[in-house]
């Protein structure tokens, strides 16, 4: 396991999102996975950005979730909406949908458990709730 594989994992992106997100060809992404050759220095950095963002955007998602419940108590459901397709993710600032999905599955990691019990995972939009949200 090499820290490209590592950090390609972290974020979500399969192979051929990985090569899209960074502008290469399939078949170097591969080559880097499979350790036939190492990554551009570049390349490490461009997912490790990618990694730290979604952790930060996580962080802050689940201090705004738990500020709002400690302001108005423990609702019954806490909504949080996920991207449905990667054009959605790219015009809220992620390159894919399940870059953005694991974003919502790492904010919901940082609640407590009596707040991340509440939680239910919607398409953005679907909902009166989702479609005000901007929080993720």
């Amino acid at each position: 396991m090499t820290i490209y594989n590592t950090l390609l994992a972290a974020s979500g992106l399969s192979q051929r999102e990985a090569a899209a997100y960074l502008d290469v060809n399939y078949n170097r992404v591969r080559d880097w996975t499979i350790g036939r050759y190492n990554p551009p220095a570049g390349v490490v950095d461009e997912l490790l950005e990618l990694v730290r963002r979604q952790s930060q955007a996580a962080q802050a998602g689940a201090a705004q979730i738990k500020s709002i419940v400690a302001e108005r108590g423990q609702p019954e459901e806490i909504e949080i909406g996920v991207a449905v397709d990667d054009h959605e993710a790219q015009s809220i600032g992620w390159p894919t949908a399940s870059a953005h999905r694991v974003v919502v599955g790492l904010t919901i990691a940082e609640l407590p458990p009596e707040i991340a019990e509440r939680v239910v995972v919607v398409p953005r939009a679907s909902t009166i709730g989702t479609a005000a949200a901007e929080i993720l």
